[in-house]
């Protein structure tokens, strides 16, 4: 089934879940402004160049689907839930929540509506749900929400320091004696992976 069959609204008490439009563009902008581990590292016109790539190519492709998490009372933007490798047997689900409703209940509601509507909108019972090892919030959302963990894996961080390794050798003795820290730093954080069944 293409990704542009799947067309998902979906309302409770609280919560509207709407498939992403391009009048949402800007309110995604600000939630990917304050989710982006590389906004620290570009100037902010840089960032916005590199927002409106993604945009295009990505948040708007047809091997995705994006999510818009809107207040029931409100139709404020609180956040997006974000579905990877649809046509996987284990999808891959994601959500990030506008600071401002951060740790107030919203997160778990629209993850639990999502599993409601999924049931008869995929023909999968089953995602897959990636958290870094440090993001206590988000391992403690998926736990309450049922998810039990599948595996691990490294963080993009030790696989840089992996092909580091690799591809300077010795040398790479070099760059770890002036940072010290980075291979601890990427020891401890890694991404679990849970599966979450309806």
């Amino acid at each position: 089934m293409g990704i542009d069959m799947y067309d998902l609204a979906v309302q409770n008490d609280k919560l509207i879940l709407r498939n992403l439009i391009p009048e949402d563009k800007e309110d995604y902008y600000k939630l990917y402004q304050d989710t982006s581990i590389i906004k620290k590292k570009m100037k902010p016109e840089a960032f916005r160049r590199f927002f409106e790539k993604e945009w295009e190519q990505e948040i708007l492709s047809k091997d995705r689907l994006n999510i818009s998490i809107l207040s029931a009372d409100s139709k404020q933007y609180v956040g997006n839930i974000l579905l990877r490798y649809l046509d996987s047997d284990m999808p891959e689900i994601g959500i990030d929540i506008v600071q401002e409703f951060r740790r107030k209940g919203f997160a778990y509601s629209a993850i639990q509506l999502f599993l409601k509507s999924a049931q008869n909108l995929f023909e999968k019972d089953k995602f897959l749900v990636r958290i870094y090892s440090d993001n206590i919030a988000s391992l403690e959302l998926f736990q309450k929400l049922g998810g039990s963990e599948i595996g691990r894996e490294p963080s993009e961080y030790q696989i840089f320091l992996n092909e580091l390794k690799e591809k300077f050798g010795d040398e790479y003795q070099r760059i770890k004696e002036m940072h010290p820290e980075m291979e601890e730093i990427a020891s401890k954080r890694y991404i679990k992976r849970f599966c979450l069944s309806i």
